[in-house]
């Protein structure tokens, strides 16, 4: 199965970068192959919310729903 990995680094507080990726509907913004953002709420706060991404990559679109596992506020 093909893998695609970035990485980034950030010179902001934690704090910060923690609000921006906690409101999923930005994903766009920050993700030249996010195409859209749906069924999401304000924000990712708790375990069992969902949301549905579109994804385009290598001339393909893919749709997929994510679900929050579990929630350690701040660190993952």
């Amino acid at each position: 199965m093909p893998v695609i990995e970035h990485e980034t680094e950030l010179e902001r507080p934690a704090a910060a970068v923690w609000a921006v990726l906690e409101d999923v509907r930005r994903l766009p913004e920050l993700s030249d192959s996010t195409v859209a953002v749906r069924d999401a709420p304000d924000r990712l706060t708790a375990v069992g919310q969902t949301f549905h991404q579109e994804v385009r990559q290598l001339g393909r679109t893919f749709d997929s729903e994510w679900e929050v596992p579990h929630s350690s506020p701040g660190v993952r």
